[in-house]
């Protein structure tokens, strides 16, 4: 399968699992349009006006810190660029609004910069490039990329004079200033390169999205309570029952009772996902009742207690179980986004920016479980 095709299945695949549940996950816009939306984000004062300036240059925008993001939108290439004000506590719920339209991220920052934006950025999971606001002399070697960190860039925005010292022979020492130009070149390659991955990028992001929105669903559906009239009803009626094989019966038909309403009560279909680990906890639950009424058989009222007692802890862990495989069915479905996600990183060559960035997204899915 060519990359085009390969792009093609995967974003058909999760707007399918979108629009099946998309009822409790609500409106995923990232990556809906074919531009790349990037936000511009750092602290007051950093650059992030001028480098953006710069690069769709002759535009002018508002520099300074604004009250609300500024978008524009170049035609070549197609990005969608997005201002933010600059990064203070207050400002924080502005940036994170802007951030939740975006598919990547440059972050302004100088050498000496310590921003809490790092810890929300990493938070974010999409994909960032640092641009280090350089002002003068040759620039330290930086730390690989990692993360969702995918490079580290070093530009000159501001065209200030430097002091130049120059020192003759004879013992004189001269003073002159120079001017350090701007430039923007390596971070103008690194975005037309990166722009080639644009499909990719998109993909990813609406993937992580939708894990992160079934996560708080089904954190959610975790807090319900478990039900005891069920397990009363089961208890009662395993008790009843006059024989080995009709306790047997009516347990089995009391937890595929239960599993049903419980898929009902959950909103949550049975899927083929784990169905035959259903059929395998009602089957080790049926038996268990039939177990312990033959083994407990001749005790007299023991007997019946027994049963009823057993009967109503395999429906109360029937319950448990089945509520966990419901939940698994909605997110490790055969188009779910943690499966996709895996499908991705499979396809991928290890080593690429690309590759480590799905191993970073992944990450965070499983550490949201």
């Amino acid at each position: 399968m060519d990359q085009v095709a390969f792009w093609q299945d995967i974003q058909a695949r999760s707007q399918s699992h979108w629009q099946r549940w998309q009822a409790h996950l609500g409106a995923i816009t990232v990556g809906a349009t074919p531009h790349l939306s990037v936000a511009i984000v750092g602290r007051p004062g950093v650059g992030k006006s001028t480098l953006l300036q710069h690069l769709i240059h002759p535009l002018t925008l508002p520099a300074g810190a604004t009250r609300w993001p500024v978008s524009v939108l170049t035609p070549d290439p197609p990005i969608l660029w997005t201002d933010t004000p600059g990064w203070t506590p207050e400002q924080t719920p502005v940036i994170q609004q802007a951030l939740a339209q975006a598919d990547m991220c440059l972050w302004v920052v100088t050498p000496a910069d310590t921003s809490e934006l790092q810890a929300l950025l990493q938070a974010w999971g999409r994909p960032v490039i640092r641009v280090v606001h350089w002002w003068a002399g040759e620039p330290p070697l930086w730390e690989s990329p990692q993360a969702n960190f995918i490079a580290t860039v070093v530009v000159r925005l501001f065209p200030t004079a430097q002091p130049l010292r120059t020192q003759w022979p004879d013992g004189r020492v001269e003073w002159s200033e120079m001017t350090l130009p701007v430039d923007v070149a390596a971070l103008q390659t690194l975005l037309a390169d990166v722009l080639k991955y644009r499909a990719a990028i998109a993909c990813v992001n609406r993937l992580l999205v939708m894990a992160q929105r079934e996560r708080e669903w089904l954190d959610q559906q975790r807090q319900i309570p478990v039900s005891w009239w069920p397990v009363v009803i089961k208890a009662v009626a395993v008790t009843l029952a006059p024989g080995l094989l009709f306790k047997v019966g009516i347990s089995w038909c009391a937890d595929l009772g239960i599993t049903v309403w419980l898929s009902r009560r959950l909103h949550l279909p049975l899927t083929r996902y784990g169905i035959e680990r259903l059929v395998m906890a009602l089957g080790l639950s049926s038996g268990a009742v039939g177990l312990e009424s033959w083994f407990a058989a001749g005790q007299g009222g023991f007997t019946v207690w027994g049963d009823g007692f057993w009967g109503g802890l395999t429906g109360y862990g029937v319950q448990q179980v089945a509520r966990a495989y419901l939940q698994q069915g909605v997110v490790w479905a055969s188009n779910g986004p943690q499966d996709l996600l895996q499908r991705i990183y499979r396809h991928l060559s290890p080593g690429s920016w690309l590759h480590s960035w799905v191993e970073h997204c992944l990450r965070l899915v499983n550490n949201l479980s």
